[in-house]
């Protein structure tokens, strides 16, 4: 079964479940949106390891965005990750910690 076949089985169960409240393609496009947005965590939740390690490719990109855009960062935060004050290093991983407990 492949995924559009999954989705307009799904989307068939969930107008069962909501009567004739909803059309069959308002059911497909309900399943289809909650099919990609797992398939989106997932993906992020597989790639990084550690809340640590997104907050550091966070942080890495953030950085050389800001300079490609011409936003020049504040001097404390233009340093690798682990030079970064404690409290923003923290902060970020926390962030991180909280996105990733969702995926």
């Amino acid at each position: 079964m492949n995924k559009e076949q999954l989705i307009d089985r799904h989307a068939q169960t969930l107008k069962s479940w909501v009567g004739t409240s909803l059309c069959k393609d308002e059911c497909i496009g309900l399943i289809k949106n909650a099919v990609d947005e797992a398939l989106f965590l997932y993906g992020v939740s597989k790639r990084f390891s550690t809340p640590e390690k997104m907050a550091e490719w966070l942080h890495n990109n953030y950085e050389e965005i800001a300079l490609n855009n011409g936003w020049k960062t504040q001097d404390d935060c233009h340093v690798p990750f682990l030079d970064l004050p404690n409290e923003n290093k923290q902060t970020m991983i926390e962030v991180c910690e909280r996105f990733l407990n969702v995926c």
